[in-house]
């Protein structure tokens, strides 16, 4: 009867380390989902209120996930997007030449940069995009993420420039009177036709 309630006392013992063993796994395991789940969240809150058009694609080139910029510039949204290729997006033209640099970023593992005028929902705008590679665990490519930045009021204010810059190289060079510009030294910097 003692060998009985011995064997007993080590059979509840045993059962309750091992309870004891599986709810430490247990909390451990919905810790741990937890915390994946605040960095999911945390993640999701930079990607959609990134200042800059976000967006990733799987390996064959086709959306999974657009941030709310990028919803905003193409008058898409990320459900109606998911699944599809850039032409879904895109008109046919630009569609293409996206598909193609998604295709070179997929093919070869690099970054590619381009700059190129798009129609978006606010117009015709100039878009400078990073595309990258997304690798898994493996070092294998398993689609790609682009960053995408709208330039345009950066090219309109160099043109501006540019345009700015030329009128007054015309005046000074017609100027009726000589105009010469030094440097700290003394250095000539500038000299117009009636200077020279």
């Amino acid at each position: 009867m003692a060998a009985a309630i011995v064997c007993g006392l080590f059979l509840f013992g045993c059962c309750v380390r091992s309870y004891s063993a599986i709810e430490k796994s247990r909390a451990e395991h919905r810790k741990e989902i937890a915390e994946r789940s605040e960095r999911g969240n945390s993640l999701q809150a930079i990607f959609d209120n990134a200042p800059v058009e976000i967006y990733l694609k799987d390996v064959e080139g086709r959306y999974v996930q657009i941030n709310r910029r990028f919803e905003e510039l193409f008058n898409v949204t990320n459900e109606g997007l998911k699944g599809k290729f850039p032409n879904s997006a895109h008109d046919p033209e630009l569609g293409e030449r996206t598909r193609q640099h998604d295709l070179r970023v997929l093919e070869t593992g690099e970054v590619v940069i381009r700059e190129e005028h798009a129609e978006t929902a606010f117009g015709s705008r100039v878009l400078h995009t990073i595309k990258f590679p997304v690798f898994d665990d493996n070092g294998d490519i398993r689609g790609l993420g682009a960053i995408v930045s709208d330039i345009t009021d950066i090219k309109n204010a160099e043109a501006a420039l540019r345009e700015s810059t030329q009128r007054w190289n015309a005046v000074l060079q017609n100027a009726p009177v000589a105009i010469h510009l030094k440097d700290m030294e003394g250095r000539y910097q500038v000299v117009n036709h009636a200077a020279e």
